[in-house]
């Protein structure tokens, strides 16, 4: 996390008062707030219940989903993998993917930050640094694609959603509130906008569990035999447009209603 604090010196500024200056007044300068962020994120989705995922994710690789009502997932077929495809899983030594001050404006990109802001107030910005900490997945050229294909062509009045990847990800929040006007500044603080910002609240570090998921019926009606989709490779070598309808990117609100809920499965490690 980088707190900015950047003292310019001035004749005279309004968090001062200026008569009988004997002293250097200062201000703090401008940073810039939501930084964009990396294009891969578009192909991930938050998965509400991280607990259930983050033990041991390449095991809930190849694994189907299904959204609840309260935005988490429930399991509701075991692993779909090719024959000889070995789920692999990677630890991150420098992961750092986000680093920047951001404000209720950042969740417009419908992504990580449409949570992490969520609680934000409209005088309130927040330092936010998320970094990558695990990475599980098979290859894409390794995706089931005849298993999936099989799946699809069962009917089911669920949607369900193919795990092709899981990223656990670190997430270290500060929320820094406006000052208001007041010229004591007794906490880490920053400028943007215009104003000033302090620190209102404690460091927080938390996780996040994110999956890239594939709707196995759009999957197998772009890219099956009978779509006349492209090759695999060339299909395979780009992110896809795989994100669950009604789902905004990288954020899992509560399904359409004419979906049929399975009850809730718990899903622990095996």
């Amino acid at each position: 996390m980088r707190n900015v604090l950047l003292l310019l010196p001035i004749t005279c500024v309004v968090l001062a008062g200026c008569a009988n200056a004997k002293t250097p007044v200062y201000t703090i300068g401008n940073v810039s707030v939501n930084a964009p962020i990396p294009q891969d994120w578009t192909c991930r989705t938050l998965l509400k219940n991280t607990i259930d995922f983050r033990i041991n994710p390449s095991q809930y690789i190849g694994e189907v989903i299904t959204p609840n009502d309260d935005g988490t997932f429930s399991i509701v077929a075991k692993p779909i993998l090719a024959l000889g495809s070995k789920p692999i899983e990677k630890s991150f030594e420098s992961g750092s993917v986000y680093d920047s001050k951001i404000d209720k404006k950042a969740s417009a990109s419908g992504n990580y930050l449409a949570i992490v802001t969520a609680s934000l107030a409209a005088n309130q910005k927040m330092d936010v640094d998320i970094v990558d900490a695990v990475h599980a997945s098979v290859p894409p050229l390794e995706y089931p694609d005849d298993k999936l294909f099989a799946l699809a062509k069962s009917k089911s009045t669920i949607k369900r959603f193919w795990i092709a990847e899981l990223y656990i990800s670190t997430i270290t929040e500060s929320v820094y509130s406006d000052l208001s006007g007041s010229t004591n500044i007794t906490a880490p603080a920053f400028g943007a906008d215009g104003k000033v910002y302090q620190q209102s609240s404690q460091t927080t570090h938390d996780y996040a569990v994110a999956a890239k998921l594939i709707d196995i019926d759009d999957y197998a009606r772009n890219h099956g035999k009978a779509s006349g989709g492209p090759a695999a490779q060339s299909r395979k070598s780009a992110c896809p447009a795989i994100l669950p309808p009604g789902l905004v990117k990288g954020f899992a609100p509560s399904p359409p209603k004419s979906f049929a809920i399975l009850p809730a499965v718990a899903v622990r490690p095996k």
